[in-house]
């Protein structure tokens, strides 16, 4: 067992993905999401938990529902 906790292990990986690329992949998710629509009670429900997606991928430090939802 160490006794100093190592705070970085391993750098993060580079991202070379274009602009193209992470389109598509937000369309594909988007699309992967509808497959859960029957789990929802309700249409706006499925819209809101994709609205939350985009928002776990966007650039925001702080990532919660209030701020996904305001767009920050």
């Amino acid at each position: 067992m160490p006794k100093a906790i190592i705070l970085e292990t391993c750098p993060a990986p580079e991202c070379n993905l274009s602009k193209n690329d992470i389109e598509q992949f937000v369309d594909e998710l988007m699309n992967y999401s509808e497959i859960f629509g029957a789990g929802f009670a309700r249409p706006e429900q499925l819209r809101w938990s994709q609205v939350y997606l985009r928002g776990l991928l966007g650039n925001s430090a702080r990532k919660n529902s209030e701020r996904m939802a305001l767009g920050w």
